[in-house]
């Protein structure tokens, strides 16, 4: 068997058929075979084959229900079912199931050849097509977190801590993300939209532009009603990525061409897999400001409904605001700020899951807080590393 042969699986409860089959393609791929539908289901995934030959109709596990797991599983492999019958039903239902194409039993070599060689042509444009829409697609998402950072290296401008503040923050949402996503917190909520959310993090502080120096750089604690103006900050970020949205979508959206061509070649394809990743980052163009403007406004909403600017409650307040809310005070109570000095990991910890008067659990989505507890060990580790590895000083 050579390296760079392609791989086809014969399956088939008759050694005669295997045989035969086997004996046609061996000068050209490379064969493997399996005499039941277990067998077969097993070596496609400790042999890898680029394409299947199937019985329908074997004892035990039949080939419909071969078809119906590997697709249960995800499976893209192309598959040729292998007939010998005349019957529509049966080749419908195949189709229906997945099934690329179909030979019947006895088919001439060149005919059994073609439609393999077909299959596995059309296998390999689809591969190269989802390379495709991955590339263009992170190209895309490369520019739209350029602007992101753009858009916070503003106020990092005005405040020389904010720069090392939004790289922690958006760290830490990461790591919450991913453990909402490993334990399905909300089953809705796919890779795509929690990436995106740790990829708008930075913007959280966007409006602090707006915020007068007097306020911003004060050294010590600010007085009512200079809090009252800092708390504008959440107002500013909201209006200035609504006036952005207002010009995207008003103009010429060019930078989405290339992804909406690449939609079209693989409607075209039947490629469902690139299908589905064109439209998923369609879906996160048009997500992208929407998000950024429910984090500006919104991180300093409460669960309880006694956060800012508009004290909405529960599930009003947009999801990535209410992550981004979690890791913002994780890293404001770890870090060290001219009023006052740094809490350690576990007293962070302590004070975000049982209160201490001024910051409570309730000002905070129960779910996220659970996975954030989940992750302790992550965040220590990770708080460590962005601040130097100097252990905070408790209080």
């Amino acid at each position: 068997m050579s390296d760079n042969q392609e791989k086809v699986l014969v399956v088939d409860d008759d050694e005669i058929n295997v045989m035969t089959l086997e004996a046609q393609l061996e000068q050209t791929y490379a064969v493997i075979t399996a005499l039941d539908g277990s067998d077969a289901l097993a070596k496609v995934t400790t042999h890898e084959p680029d394409l299947m030959l199937l019985d329908l109709h074997m004892p035990g596990m039949d080939g419909f229900e071969v078809l119906t797991e590997l697709r249960r599983r995800g499976e893209t492999l192309p598959v040729i079912f292998v007939t010998g019958e005349e019957n529509d039903d049966a080749q419908t239902r195949g189709f229906q199931l997945g099934a690329a194409d179909y030979i019947q039993k006895g088919e001439s070599p060149e005919i059994v050849l073609t439609r393999i060689g077909n299959q596995l042509e059309i296998a390999r444009y689809r591969d190269q097509l989802e390379n495709m829409v991955d590339e263009r697609t992170k190209a895309v998402r490369e520019t739209l977190n350029a602007v992101v950072v753009g858009m916070a290296l503003l106020a990092e401008c005005r405040d020389p801590h904010t720069g090392a503040h939004i790289n922690r923050v958006r760290s830490y949402c990461e790591i919450i993300c991913k453990k909402m996503l490993k334990l399905q917190i909300y089953p809705e909520i796919g890779e795509i939209e929690y990436a995106l959310i740790s990829d708008l993090s930075p913007v959280h502080d966007i409006g602090k532009v707006g915020v007068d120096d007097s306020i911003l750089l004060k050294p010590g604690r600010l007085t009512p009603e200079e809090f009252k103006e800092m708390e504008k900050h959440t107002v500013y970020g909201e209006e200035t990525l609504l006036k952005t949205r207002a010009f995207l979508n008003s103009g010429d959206v060019s930078l989405m061409n290339e992804i909406s061509k690449l939609k079209e070649a693989a409607e075209n394809s039947r490629s469902v897999e690139a299908l589905r990743k064109s439209e998923e980052w369609l879906n996160y163009r048009n997500s992208f400001l929407r998000v950024a403007t429910e984090i500006a406004v919104g991180h300093h909403e409460r669960w309880n409904g006694t956060g800012y600017p508009y004290k909405i409650a529960g599930e009003q307040i947009p999801l990535s605001a209410r992550i981004v809310s979690l890791a913002d005070i994780y890293d404001a109570l770890t870090s060290v700020r001219p009023y006052k000095k740094s809490f350690s990991h576990q007293e962070t910890m302590d004070i975000l899951l049982k209160g201490d008067g001024r910051t409570m659990p309730e000002h905070f989505d129960p779910k996220i807080l659970a996975a954030f507890a989940a992750t302790a060990d992550e965040l220590e580790t990770e708080m460590h590393r962005l601040q130097g590895d100097e252990t905070p000083a408790a209080v």
